[in-house]
């Protein structure tokens, strides 16, 4: 029961930040869309392919992994409560690149459990 509270709060969260999209990342590209199938959130972001390299990103998911880590450890108050809805519907997070030209994707997946280890302390309202 718990659980599916968890993940019908996620999935209005997620709907909610989507009606916002796209959103400005500045010149390296946009926030195209979010969205929530099954126990995974997909943060799909479209970017310049002259500022990133897509086939770089795609070849060192360690790196990348490890730079998301850092990027949501910073993150504000807003992105902090999603991602502790995200671990509350015990949900996994993906963070999929797309060149805008190309159509090339990387893609790097968070699971559950990753998240919850960087979360020392949970945000609240």
């Amino acid at each position: 029961m718990m659980s599916s509270c968890s993940e019908i709060k996620l999935k209005a969260a997620v709907e909610a930040a989507n009606s916002q999209c796209p959103m400005s990342l500045g010149f390296a590209g946009e926030l195209t869309k979010i969205s929530y199938d099954d126990d995974l959130v997909v943060f799909a972001i479209t970017m310049d392919e002259s500022i990133v390299d897509i086939d770089m990103m795609a070849d060192n998911p360690d790196i990348m992994k490890a730079a998301i880590k850092t990027m949501l450890a910073n993150a504000g108050d807003e992105a902090g409560v999603l991602i502790d809805m995200i671990i509350d519907a015990n949900a996994n997070l993906c963070f999929k690149y797309i060149g805008r030209k190309s159509g090339k994707e990387a893609s790097i997946i968070l699971r559950a459990s990753e998240l919850k280890e960087m979360r020392t302390v949970p945000y609240t309202n």
